[in-house]
């Protein structure tokens, strides 16, 4: 499934859901669904980890 365009919480963290459950490591999904968005990882650390802590992945 193509990852979602935008560069909201909703949509970072629907990909890093998305990219987790394909099998990618979560740093590694964290860096790709930012890429995406347009963001870097840098400025948007912090609001990632609240993105990441509210996605529910079960593995």
């Amino acid at each position: 499934m193509p990852l979602q365009k935008g560069s909201s919480q909703q949509a970072i963290g629907s990909n890093i859901k998305e990219l987790m459950e394909s099998g990618h490591p979560q740093k590694q999904a964290v860096a790709i669904a930012l890429k995406e968005a347009g963001e870097s990882n840098k400025d948007c650390w912090y609001g990632v980890d609240a993105i990441y802590r509210n996605t529910k992945v079960h593995k």
